[in-house]
């Protein structure tokens, strides 16, 4: 197929209007352009139906348009896109990432995580290798089950029916936050964390956009068959499967013994009684190893919270795949007019669809940039404080004035600087002048210059509370000298602490400040909340009446649509021929001998697996006791 990849990349929203002037094609458009690369329909070898997931190779790829780079600490670089493919899929949380560079195990595991999401070898090469082929092996079975078990709950990937808006939120203020700190205090350590934490939070970003995850109601199905569907169908899916494992032991077990003579000896009656004794034994054997393996998850409750997972899981994934391969016409309050959304591997089958994610990114990364910047401005401001030393103790005046000189305006200000940082001290101005003139009209002009003072101070100053003002006017004269009278044309600035209800240190002052300067100027709300894209509730096409999408296929086990079970059974048969081996060469498998017979779980696994893949549905139905529609 043809790659769609854009450039980098106008995120300021200009030329955003001859996107959308673009003719919106239809699914069926992308579908014939397909086929005039690849051949009709008709002559390709039909595929087994693949599950469609947001893969690594995407949320790379989307995540390195913004050609970031991350040093999260032991020596690791990895791209703004390889977090944001590890992200969710293959690490639970951005400190599980964070902390795993402080030791060569954890380096290791994340070498393990990148081979196993298949991106970034040329990375994966500079982390620490496995020292022999056991070790290779187990880090892989390690990455592979952490990735499963994350699998299980992948609510928070879905955007219309999970948590996917809030897990990036939640990721996205910690970002913010990490970048406000590392501006405030210069640290770029602090930026590269902000980053790490941003890239993780831009996966569930990305999945937002993914058609599949727009309106599929992945919690509402998850609750359905965790906690209604599973707990009914537990004990039966038990049932049936032990006595097919009794049955498949029993057949094993009676070539190795003179079952079948014995049963001629004693006769029908006394034959069956001889498999009745044989069976109980096999099935006290399997139950036991049940309990035993039961006990390894959480016991019964965990089981059946798994089973529900599983098959929530599995419907979920074809109503998610529907909307991926079809596509689903959404829009956004940043891009109010509708435009067709795809997802995963087909992502770049719509260039504009593509273009609007990566301009989410980027939008969201901006929040970084600006706290970072606010933080700075305010590390500038605590540093050049005023120390104790050098406050100004006296401002003076020209001969009858009382307007303040350009040369004294500086250091009052770097006074107003220091009473914000430091609330519990408190000033007095005291206005004085020389003796020239009468009492009253000197008292009156010292008070003026006093309230000069104050004037400038306020210009800055965030509580007026701190600062009083009075006048001796000619009665605190620092000289009787007229050569020298210009010293007593002066405010006094007369400083005392207080027992004040904020008892905050400069810095504390600092980061409480910058915090709420970024909450007014960055979010929330965030910028990027308002790219999130909704399903848009009927499109039309040029010269076409409007069309809503499909409408979501029932999808309760018991009333099931037929065309999603059809979808259901093709895709577990893709996914299960895809497991086959993995499943049937497993080590667990090997013979085993029990009360001195021979048991081969393999050809039994094999036989159950291969009638579950050939017709997945009907196999799970019969195990189940309920029909799917």
């Amino acid at each position: 197929m043809r790659s769609a990849r854009l450039k980098k990349k106008d995120v300021s929203g200009k030329g955003s209007a001859a996107f959308f002037n673009q003719e919106q094609l239809s699914p069926d458009h992308y579908e014939k352009e397909a086929d005039a690369m690849e051949g009709s329909v008709a002559d390709r070898p039909k595929k087994p139906t693949a599950i469609q997931r947001f893969g690594a190779a995407e949320h790379k790829e989307l995540g390195d348009s913004t050609g970031e780079l991350i040093d999260i600490g032991g020596g690791v670089q990895l791209s703004f896109g390889d977090i944001v493919a590890l992200a969710g899929d293959e690490f639970g949380t951005p400190e599980e990432i964070y902390d795993a560079t402080k030791s060569s195990d954890g380096r290791a595991k994340i070498r393990a995580h990148l081979e196993h999401a298949k991106i970034s070898p040329d990375k994966a090469a500079l982390l620490p290798q496995p020292k022999d082929a056991d070790e290779k092996k187990a880090q892989e079975a390690e990455a592979e089950k952490s990735y499963y078990l994350l699998a299980l709950d992948n609510i928070s990937h879905f955007s219309g029916g999970g948590t996917a808006f809030e897990n990036w939120f939640l990721q996205h203020g910690k970002a913010v936050n990490y970048a406000m700190e590392a501006g405030l205090y210069k640290n770029n350590d602090l930026m590269n964390r902000a980053t790490l934490t941003e890239a993780f939070g831009a996966h569930y970003l990305t999945d937002a956009f993914s058609s599949g995850h727009v309106r599929t109601p992945r919690s509402e199905i998850n609750d359905y068959y965790v906690n209604e569907f599973a707990p009914k169908v537990y004990d039966h899916l038990v049932d049936h499967l032990r006595e097919r494992l009794v049955d498949e032991i029993y057949d094993q077990v009676e070539q190795q013994t003179v079952l079948n003579e014995a049963a001629y000896f004693f006769g029908i009656l006394g034959g069956v009684g001889v498999r009745k004794y044989m069976k109980r034994k096999i099935r006290n054997t399997i139950n036991s190893k049940l309990d035993a393996a039961l006990l390894m998850i959480g016991g019964r409750s965990q089981a059946i919270t798994y089973l529900g997972k599983i098959l929530g899981g599995i419907v979920s994934l074809v109503l998610h795949d529907r909307d991926n391969v079809h596509g689903l016409w959404v829009n956004s309050k940043a891009h109010p007019e509708a435009w067709q959304a795809f997802g995963d591997s087909n992502l770049s089958k719509n260039p504009v669809h593509q273009k609007l994610i990566e301009q989410a990114i980027e939008t969201s990364l901006n929040d970084l940039r600006k706290a970072r910047e606010i933080g700075f401005e305010k590390s500038q401001e605590v540093y050049n404080l005023l120390d104790e030393r050098y406050l100004p103790s006296k401002v003076y005046f020209e001969f009858n004035s009382s307007s303040i000189k350009s040369s004294e305006e500086g250091s009052i200000l770097s006074l107003a600087e220091y009473l914000n940082y430091h609330p519990t001290t408190q000033i007095t101005l005291v206005g004085n002048t020389d003796p020239l003139g009468s009492d009253d009209y000197n008292d009156n002009l010292g008070m003026e210059r006093a309230l000069s003072v104050k004037n400038v101070l306020l210009s800055k100053v965030k509580n007026p509370a701190t600062i009083s003002v009075t006048t001796q006017g000619e009665h605190n004269l620092v000289t009787k000298k007229a050569s020298r009278y210009s010293l007593n044309r002066r405010v006094e600035i007369l400083y005392q602490s207080t027992l004040a209800i904020d008892q905050r240190n400069p810095d504390q002052i600092a980061y409480d400040e910058v915090s709420e300067e970024v909450k007014r100027t960055v979010g929330p709300p965030y910028a990027a909340e308002d790219h999130f894209p909704h399903e848009a509730p009927q499109m039309s096409m040029p010269g076409s009446a409007a069309q809503p999408n499909p409408p979501i296929p029932e999808w309760k086990w018991g009333s099931m649509d037929n065309n999603l079970k059809t979808e259901l059974n093709d895709t577990l048969k893709g996914y299960l021929g895809s497991l086959k081996g993995q499943v049937t060469q497993s080590e667990m498998l090997k013979d085993e001998t029990v009360e001195g017979y021979t048991v081969s779980p393999k050809p039994i696994v094999e036989k159950i697996f291969n009638e579950l893949s050939n017709d997945p549905m009907s196999f799970l139905e019969k195990s189940l006791g309920r029909d799917a529609n």
